[in-house]
C-alpha cells in the first residue's frame, strides 16, 4: 500500500511543479455509514485528511488523498473501528473565475483496525462525488467543500459468534462523506 502511494506521489510531483494550479487541502468533516448489516447498525462520526492535486488543461484534475475515518461503531457500542482510505481521484472541473464546481471519481485502498466480532478488511475501494473549490480568496488561500460516496468491496467482515476471527461473512463497507477544507493553491 505504501509503495502505491509513493509511486502516485512521484507521478504527480513533476506535474505539480509545472502546473499553475497545484493544490494542497487539509479537510475535516463527517461521515454516515447509513447501513445495517447482520444486526450491525453502523453510525456516523468525524473524518479528516489531506488532498494534493493538480489541475491541467483547464477542465481536468487529478489528486491523491488520505482519509482517516474514526469512531466507527454500532449503536450498541460492541464494535469499534477505524478506517484509512488512500485514493487517487480524477476531477472534471468547471471553472468560473475563482469558483470551481467539480465532479470526481477515484479508486484506492481502504484498510483499518477494529475489535470484537466485526473487522475492517483491507481491499480495493472506489469513491464518487463532487463539490466546489473557492480558489485564491486570500492570496493563495481558499476553501473547498466535498460530498463523496465511498465503497470498499468486501471491506467489512462479520464473524459468527464463537467462530474464529478468520471465519465470517464479508460485506461492502460504504459511507458518505461531507467535508470542508482550507486549500492552498500554488
Amino acid at each position: 500500500m505504501k509503495r502505491i502511494v509513493i509511486v502516485i506521489w512521484l507521478l504527480l510531483l513533476p506535474q505539480a511543479v509545472m502546473a499553475a494550479d497545484a493544490e494542497l487541502a487539509g479537510f475535516f468533516g463527517g461521515y454516515s455509514a447509513g447501513t445495517s448489516i447482520e444486526g450491525v447498525d453502523l453510525g456516523s462520526g468525524s473524518l479528516y485528511g489531506l488532498r494534493f492535486g493538480v489541475s491541467f488543461l483547464r477542465f481536468f484534475g487529478t489528486e491523491i488523498a488520505y482519509t482517516h475515518v474514526g469512531g466507527i461503531e454500532d449503536q450498541l457500542k460492541s464494535f469499534e473501528g477505524t478506517a484509512h482510505d488512500f485514493s487517487w481521484n480524477f476531477l472534471l472541473e468547471f471553472p468560473i473565475n475563482k469558483v470551481v464546481p467539480f465532479a470526481t471519481v477515484g479508486i484506492g485502498v481502504l484498510g483499518g483496525t477494529s475489535r470484537e466480532y466485526a473487522s475492517i478488511q483491507t481491499g480495493l475501494a472506489y469513491n464518487v462525488g463532487g463539490g466546489v473549490k473557492l480558489r485564491k480568496l486570500l492570496g493563495p488561500l481558499g476553501f473547498r467543500f466535498d460530498v463523496r460516496y465511498h465503497n470498499a468491496s468486501k471491506g467489512l467482515r462479520i464473524s459468527a459468534e464463537g467462530d474464529l476471527p478468520s471465519v465470517g461473512t464479508d460485506f461492502n463497507f460504504k459511507f458518505t462523506e461531507v467535508s470542508g477544507a482550507v486549500m492552498l493553491t500554488f
